[in-house]
């Protein structure tokens, strides 16, 4: 047999056959598309992002020193039972403030700031 019939191969079974060929999946391993693994991974990395965001901010402010109550009414003429109120708000745990931060965001209150944020942007154009 000649070198070049040895390269070429001989035209029989191959004496150590090899794997099979991989075969190419059209959808993921969940059984999604791939656009739609995209989305999903965007989408979760987007609502981390947003809940990382949202405990450091929470926790930050709430190790700065002084008065937080103070601070958020200086300047204003505050009657002492809103104080009081708002001094028994920090007091309570932790925990209970951070599930309780966004219960005042619903659309209708998202909605009507965007209309009033825009009025004034309005005003002062």
């Amino acid at each position: 047999m000649s070198l070049i019939q040895d390269v070429a191969g001989s035209g029989g079974p191959d004496p150590v056959p090899g794997p099979p060929p991989l075969s190419r999946k059209k959808k993921g391993s969940r059984g999604l598309s791939p656009g739609a693994l995209f989305a999903l991974r965007k989408t979760g990395a987007a609502l981390g992002t947003l809940l990382f965001v949202l405990v450091v901010n929470f926790f930050l402010f709430r190790l700065l020193p002084g008065d937080p109550i103070g601070m958020y009414t200086r300047g204003r003429n505050v009657p002492p039972e809103q104080l009081a109120e708002l001094r028994a708000e920090l007091n309570r745990p932790a925990l209970e403030q951070f599930l309780g931060t966004g219960h005042g965001l619903s659309p209708a209150t998202i909605t009507r700031l965007t209309a009033q944020w825009q009025g004034e942007a309005r005003a002062f154009a």
